[in-house]
């Protein structure tokens, strides 16, 4: 299973460092002036929060009580959360860069946020576009590398539609093929960092692991993982409190498959009904 998630969300994307991006926005004085450009998509609509399992929330097993449960589930949230971050993480900081830079409205109704930073010879411009419709929001980012190898001259990263300023979805590019294949889609709906629900698909044909997905949500301080695996037709659950740390494993390499449980100090318990 392990192996497989890492298949699945491995997607190789463009190296952007993680960094907050010197905003460059420029702004035509030419270009007629909307009323107001459209709210930006937050970030967290590319974010996962796996807090609850960081290594430091828990300490060695007493010898009375053991933690299998949680120390099962921790090592499988860890994991995906890496894979995951290395996927978004780079699009997610674009997209959060957008808020230090001022649109330019276009003549065609959209408007740009345009911002540069340079890593010693290598400069990367990053070119977000947003343009409103009666159904939402359409969101395009296009990447300018020219020290890449092949370069990028303006392609298309990834796209996607806010519906509202609460949901929508996008679909990422692998700029790493000549093609830059769609390979990730997230759908997503955000009210606050902590009442979301994100779905993460392969939307690749020609990957072994096409129309996989990671369905995660945090609400009500209340988080949930299932990861589907479409070739086995089999789902991996993870579920807990994000106020105790209480929650749930359920595997199908894990205890025959049986719900797996741990108490507010990660002991293992029995679950309830």
């Amino acid at each position: 299973m392990r192996t497989r998630i890492r298949r699945t969300l491995r997607i190789a994307l463009i190296a952007v460092p993680l960094v907050v991006f010197a905003g460059c926005s420029k702004e035509s004085a030419n270009e007629p002036k909307a009323e107001k450009a459209p709210t930006l998509p937050p970030a967290a609509s590319m974010q996962l929060d796996l807090s609850s399992f960081t290594p430091d929330d828990v300490g060695p097993a007493p010898k009375a009580q053991s933690k299998f449960n949680f120390w099962n589930a921790q090592l499988r949230t860890a994991f995906m959360n890496i894979v995951v971050a290395a996927i978004v993480t780079p699009p997610a900081a674009a997209i959060d860069a957008a808020t230090h830079s001022i649109p330019s409205p276009q003549s065609d109704g959209s408007w740009i946020w345009t911002y540069t930073f340079v890593d010693g010879e290598k400069e990367v411009v990053l070119r977000l576009r947003g343009l409103p419709q009666d159904d939402g929001v359409v969101w395009q980012m296009f990447v300018t590398a020219l020290s890449e190898d092949p370069p990028l001259d303006k392609a298309l990263w990834f796209e996607g539609i806010a519906r509202s300023a609460d949901d929508g979805e996008w679909i990422l590019r692998d700029l790493a093929q000549t093609d830059h294949p769609e390979v990730l889609k997230i759908e997503w709906e955000v009210t606050a960092d902590n009442d979301r629900f994100l779905t993460f698909t392969n939307i690749n044909p020609a990957s072994n692991e096409f129309d996989d997905s990671l369905a995660y949500s945090d609400v009500d301080a209340l988080g949930s993982i299932v990861y589907h695996d479409a070739s086995e037709g089999a789902d991996l659950e993870i579920r807990w409190d994000q106020t105790t740390g209480a929650g749930s494993l359920r595997a199908p390499d894990y205890r025959n498959g049986e719900r797996s449980c741990w108490d507010e100090h990660q002991d293992d318990v029995i679950c309830a009904e």
